[in-house]
């Protein structure tokens, strides 16, 4: 059967939205360097590279090893890239595992991992702004709708921390007339941008108000206004409905969020409101300085 895959464990060989076929087939048939899907003690699939047979080990690609390889379901034949289908054969697997094994043994050398880190921090010069908008074409910043759902799961899977599953779910039901999310869309139908306004509350955290939540955009795309773009959609959405304020947490060292959500208009929320949410947030397990930000819409 076809399946569509999501998540960012194995790029840069498979990315979001890829379909991949796959065969059911027994463990004595499985080779290392095979793709395969397992489904683990807790119910989910996973789709990773067989690394060990006799038993099964498997690991994504970059070489992270799974806990548990979970019970075997079948192995990847074939791989469709938008118009493109890829077959996934005895010679193909055999690259597959040689360029597997070969970027594990260069993570281990701390020069490369150390250029690794520097070159992520590489950020697009100002100059070369018009050539990215150019070569992004139009971007129209909108409210997503239900249809949308997979388009922001292919999104969230290469680009966000959130679960596709909890942003599909929310974008089916709740954000149609609670809350909202929104997106940069290219002329192409890809998302450069999204970001969404809900309650905290569900996502199991005990504070009021609507909050604005995962807002990112492309490195490809910065610099080019479409932040401000979606937190102003944002907040046009959320008078449209009522809401009477926005809220924003951000990270208290990021200056460009900061800079970003004081230019439309938000200012410092009272020091109370930032202390629950530090401490909301550190009994989600996450201990870091916050800047509170709200607007009145």
């Amino acid at each position: 059967m076809w399946i569509r895959g999501l998540g960012r464990s194995m790029r840069p060989l498979l990315n979001s939205g890829d379909s991949l076929l796959v065969r059911r087939c027994s463990n004595l048939e499985v080779l290392r360097g095979d793709l395969v899907l397992t489904r683990r003690s807790d119910g989910s699939p996973a789709l990773h590279l067989a690394v060990a047979i006799q038993p099964l080990k498997t690991s994504s690609f970059l070489g992270h090893s799974d806990p548990e390889s979970g019970l075997l379901l079948g192995r990847v034949q074939a791989v469709k890239r938008r118009a493109r289908t890829f077959a996934f054969n005895s010679a193909t697997r055999k690259l597959v595992w040689y360029l597997h094994r070969t970027i594990v043994l260069m993570r281990r050398v701390p020069f490369i991992r150390r250029l690794v880190r520097k070159t992520r921090k590489i950020r697009a010069p100002e100059w070369a702004g018009p050539l990215r908008r150019r070569v992004i074409g139009a971007v129209t910043v909108r409210s997503l709708k239900s249809a949308d759902r997979d388009p922001l799961c292919v999104f969230a899977g290469d680009h966000l921390e959130t679960s596709p599953e909890f942003l599909g779910r929310q974008l089916k039901s709740r954000w149609q007339t609670k809350g909202g999310a929104v997106g940069a869309f290219n002329s192409m139908g890809q998302l450069h941008g999204f970001a969404y306004l809900d309650e905290y509350r569900e996502e199991g955290m005990n504070l009021e108000g609507y909050w604005i939540r995962a807002l990112i955009v492309l490195p490809s795309a910065r610099g080019l206004g479409i932040g401000s773009q979606l937190v102003n959609e944002l907040c046009r959405l959320a008078k449209s409905r009522g809401i009477l304020n926005a809220y924003a947490d951000v990270d208290a060292e990021n200056a460009a969020s900061l800079k970003l959500f004081r230019s439309q208009g938000f200012t410092d929320a009272p020091s109370d409101l930032q202390v629950k949410l530090t401490s909301e947030w550190e009994r989600q397990g996450l201990k870091r300085k916050w800047a509170v930000l709200q607007k009145t819409l």
